[in-house]
């Protein structure tokens, strides 16, 4: 004790230095092994006032027989999870994007088939000889298309400057490829004082090629010629019956 009281001012920093020194060693060499892998060993004191302090294992350090062994992990177990916390509310619904370019336009699809409906209207004329022989009267429908058809029409027949004549008429086609028709007779008498009309009805089916329809007229009796006109009206239909 007298020496160092015998020690400069200069003398005792350097000695409190040096001692500061050493103690921070034997701190740190300590704490470098407690914990020991995360666990800290202990003892305590069992028949007195349960004192306990901490030992470090791994320099051989135990428990006095008159202590009992303590060790505690560093950190705790985990805990369990917690519940799972309420939906949060829906956000606001974001703002509209931008239209798209417009695709590219698509192929054309094919044509489709000819509608069950279609109509001629036209006008024939002819002079009927005296002879009783048929003649197709000149015009008429010309060049329709495969399908089926009703023909309807009239024949007229105006006054005669003389004599009379009884005519018998109907419906008259040609097909260049297959089909048939059908049309009953309508008949006309006609004289010097009236003139006549009748009418014409029929169907014709047009299964290749194409037709022309018109109206056929022939005298059954009589000594004259007898110049005629008629109209005539074909019409597409679907199914004939």
């Amino acid at each position: 004790m007298s020496r160092l009281r015998g020690l400069s001012r200069g003398g005792k920093v350097l000695l409190a230095l040096a001692v500061g020194g050493a103690l921070f060693g034997i701190v740190t060499a300590v704490q470098a092994d407690i914990p020991d892998g995360g666990v800290i060993h202990g003892c305590y004191a069992q028949f007195t006032n349960g004192a306990l302090r901490v030992i470090d294992t791994s320099k051989g350090q135990k428990c006095l027989s008159t202590e009992g062994a303590l060790s505690w992990n560093q950190t705790g177990p985990v805990g369990p999870a917690g519940p799972t916390g309420a939906t949060g509310p829906t956000g606001p619904t974001g703002p509209t994007g931008a239209t798209g370019a417009t695709g590219p336009t698509g192929a054309t699809g094919p044509t489709g088939p000819t509608g069950p409906s279609d109509g001629w209207f036209s006008g024939a004329s002819g002079t009927v000889p005296s002879d009783g022989t048929s003649i197709v009267l000149t015009g008429g429908a010309t060049a329709v298309p495969a399908g089926k058809y009703l023909v309807s029409g009239q024949v007229s027949a105006a006054a005669l400057a003389s004599g009379s004549a009884n005519l018998s008429c109907s419906i008259a086609f040609s097909v260049s490829g297959l089909g048939g028709g059908a049309g009953a007779n309508s008949f006309l008498n006609v004289s010097a004082t009236a003139g006549a009309t009748t009418p014409i009805n029929g169907n014709v089916q047009v299964i290749t090629g194409t037709a022309n329809i018109s109206a056929s007229c022939a005298e059954r009796s009589g000594a004259v010629a007898v110049p005629v006109s008629a109209t005539v009206e074909v019409t597409r239909v679907g199914t004939l019956h």
